[in-house]
């Protein structure tokens, strides 16, 4: 009752003075004793008894008094004339809060099933109907709204295709003559004459012929019934059919109105100022139209009966005897200069069209012989027009004044040049009168004998009972030959004169507000938009969005406050930069903040969490905005979202008075891409995403073709020939910018127009489908790059470097099946592959790489290079860089923006400066060799060793000698006592420590100087005032003062109170008192009252600050100076960059190798005779000892597995007995090796397959409309299709989703064909009757999962065997499972009573065995001679304490380790001596691959120059976990192996003890206390293994 309560009160406060009289009335009525209360008897008496029993009198008596108010008596008026009440089905109560009401019942009214709450949550009450058809009244009410919105656009479908048939059926009915101007209509519009009409040829159209309203996208979209974004010939009928027929489009709305639409009748009597409105908009009232107060709306049936009937004429205010007078007597120039005419006329409208020349002879000829040509088509068209409903002569060539002045042709008479009637006689015309009082026929009838009339001038008079529509509406073409007849027009206020080309425009009112029209470009970007907003859903979001209007670009209704567009507005100019990027949000700066209108404020607060400014209020237009201290954390949330961002910065600066501060785009933030302007001034780094390319997909001869382009990075690559699922899976893996489908992928392999509706492309069709994309057609690749520009705003002369890298012999991309079944893309449930690849430290781009390569397989070159790479990487005993990884991204675009700061430039120098160690170094120059086809592989740039050393000595330098480096001193922060550190740490922060000081020493100078100075400043003005202040002994309230920072307005001021004298004595300190004066910030306000300052002080800080800013400024020009130098190496550095990650790729995969005790394949080329069909090259594939590769082998428990494949395998098995993992295991392995990577095998030989393909087990796919087997089905014809001598093809449990009898055939047709093919491979299966089928096989070999019987149970050995095996543990699987006893038991009878007869035959004779093929061994990395050192000036340091403090540490532990070693070897047979071999470990590198598993000892140079002693297996972890202490990420660490833990114990220890001995300072002495190793002697024969 609450509710209703409040519901009334909200009615009766909303009510009009008529409405708020009947309640009161209604109250006064039950008020029977006049009292202004109402008790239950008044209320008996006066409402029925439904309304006044006692519980709900109870109910009515909010305050409980016993009587009812006037606005507890609302709630009851309320019930009785606004609704009717429900009655609960179950207790019969009255349903006045929520309820339940059944679906199924609600069109039986009143027979209803309603339910209270407490009625439905019992559940006692039966009903005819499921429960589950009860929902509550909210949803109710939800469901009606839904039904009808789907009645209303049912309804638009249904009178749209009504309109369409009417359409064809004029056509059909028409001559040949009328079909003739509609198929030439059609031709006009159709330019390229392809058949059919786009939507920019639509647009094209309706622009030039002056169709405004027409000239829609939402319009072109109605007609195009079959949706494939284009106009046949019968939908551009439809269109020919409206535009004759003048059907009208909404005032309001402006969409085009199909069925019933209502008219205003004022309007209607002046047909130059019609206006319609659709049934939403005159329902919902949004127009706001009235005639001094007055307004009535009839729909189109009501007027035309209203034109019928006189009598409902008169009642409507529709008089159809009213003469139609324009509103002004316009005097419109005749032909002549001096000749005008009256237009006015006492019953008609006039249309005056000048004649092309007038003739002074009429009754004797026609017309002149110059005008002949014209007339004679006139005389066509006319001709035409008579053919037209009747049956005429359609040639005839005699035409005289008796065929003109025909009543037929609605003949008035003529006017002379005087302005008289003409009254037959020789007078001059000066123009024909018609008055055509039914046009029944087209409007191309009328327009056909307008062409006639034209010829000659002539005033046409048309009834204004009559429709206008024929001639009101623009004409169908405007541009005519020179000897064509002009046309006759009459549209809103303008009178044409098409001889002439002049305009009369009659005057109309002018409107303050400047209207901002749509150019034609724009429309489909507001339709974006429009999308974008409907897809909104926090409240605050939906509210703003309800305040938009789709008339510009920024969604921006004029109308609102601050809504104004008018020119020279910030409005008007953030409209500007929104036409140069239309589908860019625009943050735009006013001051401190970003701000955002319209669309763009709406999409700040839904997806970056912002409050709109001025909260919600409903007067003014959506504005939103962040503070700029916030910017980036907005343009990374909307980026998230996938939205771009323009940028619009202030010019900094003063600026005049009372003018507005320039204003330019700053740049842009893109997914994948960040905004970087003013990151040169920064002193932090900035994350860097993934870029995101730009997709264009298309359809050649030889597959699918994926291009991608990368705006950053200026470059595309066009992959072609791709299947369908390898396209797939580069689209999983891949965030794209954009998505753009080119028009090829309409025309399918099925023959369908909408591609993926049958067989092949429905798995494509269903990713995209998921994403936002656009289509495109002409050249996949130009028109593409054309995109992108126009996406990016870039300019038409910007290249794009294509870094397409072409290999015929490059294997197969994995399919989306393969890479997510062996954890190549992240699935849930499926081992990840990465995982296990890398060591858990190594992330970011060596990852992306590492994954690239897996998807993306190389040829068989790059293969065998990236192998012996990691062979020489896994032997190396030299450190390593750190390998510095740099996005290539990141470079472009900050060295092309001009905006790398100092942090990045170290980055760069530090790339170099890896590059060159690796040259410099003997051992790491064979790996950089190597490395660089690899390189040229992923950038596409082709660059020679020597370029690539020389270039990035040269850059490493001209870096070296600008920016200052880690370890320069000489920059130090300006410090005087009496000023605060803080002051000069923020004003001097942000420029030194930059650029080196020998490129400032000018304005370093003047720093100093001018701090110097106001250091003076302050102390003669401010510190004799500290002095007095201290030297006053006062009680509590005494004077204060002290000098501060204040870091808002970057000032040192003086702040105190108090601390003038009350007489002055002319005492030490009142000098500088009587100086001070207020404190004014920038804008001259009054900071406060207790900050003061002196002229002299600010004098001083105003010459501090403008030193600081120059020094400042010219390092920015220092910083972006070299950022244009550098942009001409950007090749060189990208290359370097790329280089150094797959370096660090390749390195951690070796470490982590070597620690799973992984071992490099023998890749073999595996190739086959034409002729005889043998292989060449490799017998086959042989995996000997193969683990799953999700196991760690060091930890143990994988059973191995030896695989000898020379053919096809039929694979059989019990569940679980591990087919499935040896199949992932196998497709993992062989993928490993054609990459160059290591393999979880003991020994391995693995041909380079051109394609590998695991088919694992399927899933339906509704969304598709694809049953699991469908998609088993579509995956086997992609793998059947593809397959080649040369494949590796994985498929695991065929046809198990089907029927078993077919299915098995299917199984046995697929492996004949595998054998056919001669592929490697292995098919699994349950499908035991595949070996009764005649099988045509050659070479396929009979494989199964062995098992055993341990306690007359049987038990999976996962061992591949020979035979088959048709055990399939089913029951035993089902039962270990948890399923219940009593229906496995069930479950056997069953099977014994079918089965049980069924013997196993034996298929001996079937099995075919293979003798496995030797093993080559490979072959060991032969010994390189090493490399003379080179010296490069960019890398030798001088020497310092440190290179003298590691000698003499080195010296040290190898005499006194060496001796110790000798000993203990000496006292095991089985070791033999070694010289000790100190390694070092610089501050940014990191141990050898080689120290993986090996027993070292180390010693850490602490940068204090005290030592640590350790001993470890895995010195990568513990140098890596050092260096995470504060203070010690430079440490520098030596290290020497030793054969065995115990050894390095002792060695340890030794160490520990003996080096303070010799003048070092150790940090872990405690350590040498505890240990005592040298006594056991079983621990030393400890050797290292592995």
């Amino acid at each position: 009752m609450e509710g209703m309560r409040e519901i009334a009160t909200a009615y009766y406060e909303r009510a009009t003075d008529d409405e708020r009289e009947s309640a009161e009335e209604f109250f006064r009525k039950l008020d029977v004793n006049g009292d202004g209360r109402v008790s239950l008897l008044e209320l008996k008496r006066s409402v029925g008894s439904w309304l006044s029993n006692e519980n709900v009198f109870k109910q009515l008596d909010e305050n409980g008094d016993g009587i009812l108010d006037f606005y507890e008596v609302l709630a009851v008026y309320y019930m009785v004339n606004k609704v009717n009440l429900l009655v609960c089905s179950g207790c019969w109560g009255l349903l006045v809060g929520p309820y339940f009401s059944c679906l199924l019942c609600l069109g039986k009214s009143p027979d209803t099933f309603d339910l209270c709450c407490a009625c439905y949550r019992r559940g006692t009450v039966a009903h005819e109907h499921s429960a589950k058809y009860l929902v509550d009244h909210h949803s109710l009410l939800a469901v009606l709204r839904n039904r009808s919105k789907e009645a209303e656009k049912s309804q638009g479908k249904k009178e749209m295709e009504e309109l369409r048939e009417i359409a064809r059926a004029h056509y059909r009915a028409g001559s040949p003559e009328v079909q003739a101007l509609a198929y030439e209509f059609f031709r006009t519009m159709d330019t390229n004459g392809d058949g059919r009409v786009d939507l920019s040829e639509f647009l094209t159209f309706m622009r030039q012929e002056g169709y405004s309203q027409m000239r829609s996208p939402y319009f072109f979209n109605e007609l195009d019934h079959d949706g494939n974004g284009a106009l046949d010939f019968s939908e551009v009928m439809t269109l020919y059919y409206i535009i004759k027929s003048g059907r009208p489009f909404c005032d309001s709305c402006g969409n085009f109105i199909p069925g019933i639409f209502f008219s205003c009748v004022e309007c209607f009597k002046n047909p130059q100022h019609a206006f319609n409105l659709c049934r939403d908009c005159y329902r919902s009232t949004k127009c706001d139209h009235n005639h001094n107060g007055r307004v009535q709306f009839l729909d189109n049936y009501t007027l035309l009966e209203a034109k019928r009937d006189d009598s409902l004429g008169q009642a409507a205010g529709v008089n159809m005897n009213e003469p139609w007078i324009t509103s002004s007597n316009a005097i419109v120039p005749g032909p002549q200069s001096n000749m005008y005419l009256n237009t006015t006329y006492p019953t008609y409208n006039t249309y005056v069209v000048h004649p092309p020349t007038p003739s002074h002879n009429y009754p004797t000829a026609i017309v002149p012989a110059s005008t002949t040509n014209k007339w004679r088509l006139a005389l066509k068209a006319f001709e035409v027009a008579l053919s037209i409903g009747r049956e005429v002569s359609p040639s005839f060539s005699v035409f005289d004044m008796d065929d003109i002045m025909s009543p037929r042709l609605g003949w008035v008479g003529g006017v002379t040049e005087s302005g008289q009637w003409w009254d037959g006689g020789t007078t001059t015309l000066h123009a024909l009168l018609f008055r055509f009082p039914f046009l029944s026929q087209s409007r191309a009838v009328t327009e056909a004998a307008m062409y006639w009339a034209t010829a000659r001038t002539a005033v046409g008079f048309i009834p204004r009972w009559r429709s206008l529509s024929f001639l009101l509406s623009p004409p169908l073409h405007r541009s005519f030959s020179p000897s064509a007849p002009l046309p006759l027009i009459r549209r809103s206020n303008h009178i044409f004169c098409f001889k002439e080309r002049k305009l009369y425009a009659k005057p109309s009112k002018k409107h303050k507000q400047s209207k901002i029209t749509l150019e034609d470009k724009d429309y489909a970007h507001v339709i974006w938009w429009k999308e974008k907003m409907q897809m909104c859903r926090k409240p605050s979001s939906v509210l703003l969005v309800k305040r938009l209007t789709f008339s510009n670009l920024l969604g921006v209704d004029t109308t609102l406050k601050n809504g104004s567009l008018k020119e020279g507005t910030l409005n008007w100019e953030i409209l500007q930069f929104k036409s140069k990027f239309p589908r860019e949000v625009l943050l735009c700066r006013v001051g401190d903040f970003y701000e955002a209108i319209g669309t763009d404020a709406c999409i700040l607060v839904e997806y970056a969490g912002l409050n709109p400014f001025g909260g919600l209020r409903s007067d003014s237009i959506p504005r939103a905005g962040c503070p700029v201290v916030n910017l980036r954390q907005t343009l990374d949330d909307l980026t998230r979202n996938g939205f771009s961002v323009c940028i619009v910065e202030e010019v900094q600066g003063p600026t005049q008075a009372r003018t507005r501060k320039s204003r330019f785009i700053s740049g842009h933030a893109h997914p994948g891409s960040p905004y970087v302007f003013g990151l040169v001034g920064d002193d932090h780094d900035l994350d860097f995403p993934e870029p995101m390319p730009v997709v264009g997909i298309s359809r050649s001869a030889k597959g699918y073709c994926m291009v991608s382009v990368l705006e950053t990075m200026k470059t595309y690559s066009a992959e072609d020939g791709l299947t369908e699922e390898a396209l797939v899976t580069k689209l999983r893996t891949c965030r794209c910018h954009h998505l753009f489908l080119h028009a090829s992928l309409r025309h399918n392999s099925s023959g369908t127009c909408r591609w993926g509706e049958f067989g092949e492309g429905g798995l494509l069709w269903g990713e995209c489908n998921a994403r936002q994309f656009e289509w495109f057609d002409g050249n996949p690749v130009n028109d593409l790059l054309n995109k992108v520009k126009e996406l990016y705003g870039l300019e038409d002369d910007i290249a794009f470097r294509n870094v397409t890298v072409a290999s015929e012999n490059r294997p197969s991309p994995l399919h989306l099946g393969t890479a997510t079944q062996i954890g190549a893309l992240p699935t849930e449930g499926i081992p990840c592959l990465l995982k296990v690849l890398l060591p858990s430290n190594c992330t970011g781009l060596p990852v992306m790489y590492v994954r690239y390569l897996l998807l993306n397989p190389p040829a068989y070159e790059i293969a065998s290079t990236i192998q012996e790479a990691c062979r020489l990487m896994s032997n190396i005993t030299c450190s390593v860089p750190e390998f510095t990884c740099v996005p290539s991204a990141k470079l472009v675009k900050l060295l092309e923006s001009k905006e790398t700061n100092h942090i990045e430039f170290c980055k760069i120098r530090s790339v170099l400066d890896d590059i060159l160690q690796l040259y410099t170094n003997s051992e790491l120059n064979e790996i950089l060799k190597l490395l660089m086809d690899p390189t040229w592989v992923a950038t596409g740039l082709k660059v020679e060793l020597e370029t690539l050393v020389n270039e990035c000595k040269s850059v490493s330098c001209r870096i070296g000698e600008i920016i200052s480096l880690d370890g320069e001193n000489d920059q130090k922060i300006t410090s005087y006592s009496i000023i605060p550190n803080e002051f000069f740490e923020d004003m001097e922060s942000s420029w030194k420590g930059r650029v080196k000081r020998i490129h400032l020493e000018e304005e370093f100078a003047e720093v100093d100087a001018a701090a110097e100075a106001l250091s003076i400043a302050i102390e003669e003005d401010f510190l004799p005032i500290i002095s007095r202040i201290r030297a006053t002994t006062a009680p509590l309230g005494g004077p204060k003062g002290e000098i501060l920072y204040a870091r808002e307005h970057e000032a040192v001021w003086f702040k105190g109170k108090r601390f003038a004298p009350s007489v002055w004595a002319g005492t030490s300190g009142e000098e500088q008192i009587k100086q001070l004066r207020p404190a004014l910030d920038s804008k001259g306000k009054k900071v406060g009252e207790e900050w003061f300052t002196t002229m002299k002080v600010e004098n001083a800080l105003s010459r501090y600050h403008e030193a600081g800013n120059k020094a400042k400024t010219k390092v920015l020009e220092l910083l972006r100076g070299l950022s244009a130098e550098l942009q001409t190496k950007i090749n060189i550095l990208v290359f370097a960059s790329m280089l150094l990650v797959i370096a660090k790729a390749l390195f951690g995969h070796v470490s982590e190798g070597r620690r799973r005790k992984w071992v490099f394949p023998t890749l073999t080329q595996r190739q086959r005779s034409q002729n005889t069909g043998t292989l060449h090259g490799a017998e086959g594939m042989k995996i000997t000892g193969l683990s799953p590769y999700w196991f760690d082998a060091v930890q143990g428990g994988a059973v191995r597995n030896t695989v000898d494949m020379k053919s096809l395998f039929l694979l059989t098995g019990p569940n679980g007995g591990g087919k499935s993992s040896l199949l992932r295991s196998i497709c993992a392995a062989a993928l490993l090796g054609i990459c160059g990577f290591m393999v979880p095998a003991e020994s391995a030989i693995i041909p380079h397959f051109d394609a590998i393909m695991l088919h694992m087990k399927s899933y339906d796919s509704p969304a598709d409309g694809k049953s699991s087997f469908q998609v088993e089905m579509s995956e086997i014809r992609s793998i059947i299709t593809r397959a080649t001598s040369k494949s590796l093809v994985l498929i695991d449990e065929i046809c198990r989703g089907t029927e078993t009898a077919k299915g098995t055939c299917i199984a046995g047709s697929v492996i004949e064909t595998l054998d056919a093919i001669s592929c490697l491979g292995i098919v699994s299966t349950h499908l035991h009757g595949i070996f009764d089928l005649p099988l045509r096989t050659k070479n396929a070999v009979f494989k199964a999962m062995g098992t055993e019987h341990i306690d007359n149970r049987t038990m999976p050995t996962w061992k591949l065997i020979d035979g088959i095996c048709k055990e399939s543990l089913a029951f035993e699987t089902a039962q270990r499972e948890g399923v219940p006893e009593e229906l496995i038991q069930r479950a056997e009878e069953l099977y014994v009573s079918v089965y049980a007869k069924d013997s196993l035959r034996p298929h001996d004779s079937k099995l075919k065995h293979f003798t496995s093929p030797t093993v080559q061994k490979s072959k060991a990395v032969a010994d390189r001679p090493s490399l003379p050192e080179k010296e490069l000036s960019s890398v030798i340091q001088p020497v310092n304490t440190a290179d003298v403090l590691r000698r003499e540490v080195e010296s040290a532990v190898i005499s006194i380790c060496q001796n110790r070693l000798i000993e203990l070897c000496k006292k095991n047979d089985h070791l033999k001596p070694s010289a000790i071999r100190c390694v070092l470990i610089g501050a940014k590198e990191q141990p050898p691959p080689s120290t993986i598993g090996a027993s070292s000892v180390y010693v850490m140079l602490r940068p204090d120059r005290k030592l640590y002693i350790g001993e470890t297996d895995d010195l990568q972890g513990r140098v890596r976990a050092h260096r995470l202490k504060e203070g010690m990420q430079n440490a520098s660490f030596l290290y020497f192996l030793v054969p065995g833990k115990s050894m390095a114990c002792q060695l340890e220890t030794l160490l520990i003890n003996q080096l303070p001995t010799r003048g070092f300072h150790l940090t872990n002495l405690a350590d040498g206390k505890h240990r005592n190793f040298g006594t056991s002697d079983l621990l030393q024969t400890e050797v290292l293994v592995g």
